[in-house]
């Protein structure tokens, strides 16, 4: 909401910029960069996300969320793993370290991406002001499953790896800003 009169900042908007939607926002190209030694259990990927181009991205609705984006259970030696993510075909990779530093077994990071609105024009269209009025969230969540089992230490030859368990889920959700 507008902080001097009370409006929704969305109803200040006049126009959006070529390809922005004043009603949904699109997730395309996102890629997971899972610790090196992780090795992979069951779980799925909804494939439009994964897609590395935005016409075939996943379009979600203002003010809703979707769920199961990515859900996957892994193993890793890793106490505190660090997952890498490129979202939204982002040019640099965004570092989530997963640290269970309060003792539970969950940990969540948020990405924020923005969607603006364009709020002033000038008469001859080459000056805009804009505002952000819709976050679009992706969630990252990492829950640790189990840790390693005390066992003997493995022969040489063993293709086996002890490490704790974990189940990574994305969740994607927007909403309209109340600012």
């Amino acid at each position: 909401m507008d902080r001097f009169d009370g409006t929704a900042a969305i109803d200040k908007c006049i126009g959006w910029d070529i390809g922005v939607s004043p009603t949904n926002f699109t997730w395309y190209g996102i890629s997971f960069q899972l610790p090196v030694d992780a090795k992979f259990g069951e779980g799925g990927w909804n494939t439009a996300p994964a897609q590395p181009l935005k016409e075939d991205g996943y379009v979600q609705m203002f003010n809703n969320t979707a769920e199961d984006v990515a859900e996957y259970n892994f193993t890793t030696s890793a106490d505190s793993p660090a997952i890498r993510a490129r979202i939204n075909n982002g040019l640099l990779w965004d570092t989530f370290t997963f640290d269970f530093t309060d003792g539970s077994n969950y940990v969540d990071h948020q990405s924020q991406q923005s969607v603006s609105c364009i709020i002033r024009q000038s008469d001859d269209g080459t000056s805009r002001t804009y505002t952000t009025v819709v976050n679009p969230i992706l969630n990252l969540s990492l829950e640790r499953l189990s840790g390693p089992a005390p066992t003997p230490a493995p022969e040489p030859s063993s293709s086996s790896m002890a490490g704790t368990v974990f189940a990574i889920t994305a969740l994607a959700s927007s909403a309209f800003l109340l600012l």
